[in-house]
């Protein structure tokens, strides 16, 4: 679990930076965004406020298909940007 909302915050701007993104927008705002934390936990925020560009966000269920798919997408541009 994230210890404050900075943490989610830095979490938030890194999925973007990322790439992290669903395709599915509302305005400027991606409707979802992705990131792992450090201890490799997958985090989904969804767009709660498009006028503010507020997410709120929560873990995905450890072994859920589609936080492997994310957590494997995460490692792989991680390692990309690395080069």
């Amino acid at each position: 679990m994230l210890d404050s909302s900075s943490d989610a915050r830095k979490l938030l701007r890194a999925g973007l930076r990322a790439g992290m993104v669903s395709e599915q927008r509302r305005g400027a705002w991606p409707q979802n965004v992705w990131a792992l934390d450090g201890r490799g936990n997958v985090y989904e925020a969804q767009l709660s406020n498009r006028a503010a560009g507020e997410y709120h966000g929560y873990p995905m269920k450890i072994g859920d298909a589609f936080a492997e798919h994310i957590a494997a997408q995460w490692r792989m541009r991680q390692e990309t940007q690395r080069k």
